[in-house]
């Protein structure tokens, strides 16, 4: 998948529960859901797991139990989608940590990883956030021009 166009409805709901999190101090995951058509994915739904927020002396972190990943593939299986994205949270800057590279949700080449600054406070544009895309050789970072190209926003 070269692009990935997503509705702003789904951005909206997805920078709601970011936001409504990180008011309270914590990070965030919302998975974006949809189809392949060719080399495009067309994300249908912001899809909301079952997460433990974690604060350590170490930083914040997420955790999906296995329950809530079974619930997922039913879901996936029943309303015939796919895992396209993964956006979560960062408190501060918007990078991709060692358990983010490690303990992906989204598993499938070509998934694209968002991670959203600042709880999510800020604008969800371009420019604002940093996605990395999966390939062979593990998450790359797409630059600017990249992201442009990748993600498009549709009314």
């Amino acid at each position: 998948m070269n692009t990935f166009v997503v509705s702003r409805m789904v951005v909206q709901q997805t920078q709601n529960v970011l936001r409504r999190v990180g008011d309270a101090g914590y990070e965030s995951l919302v998975l974006w859901l949809g189809r392949v058509a060719g080399d495009k994915g067309h994300v249908s739904e912001a899809y909301i797991p079952t997460q433990h927020v974690i604060r350590t002396g170490h930083g914040l972190g997420i955790h999906v139990d296995g329950d809530a990943l079974y619930e997922l593939s039913v879901y996936l299986f029943q309303k015939d989608l796919q895992l396209l994205i993964q956006v979560h949270s960062h408190g501060e800057t918007a990078y991709h940590s060692d358990t983010d590279n490690h303990g992906s949700i989204a598993t499938t080449i070509g998934s694209l990883s968002v991670v959203v600054p600042h709880f999510a406070s800020g604008e969800f544009e371009p420019s604002e956030i940093a996605v990395f895309k999966l390939t062979r050789d593990g998450w790359l970072q797409l630059s600017q021009r990249q992201i442009s190209a990748a993600l498009k926003f549709e009314p």
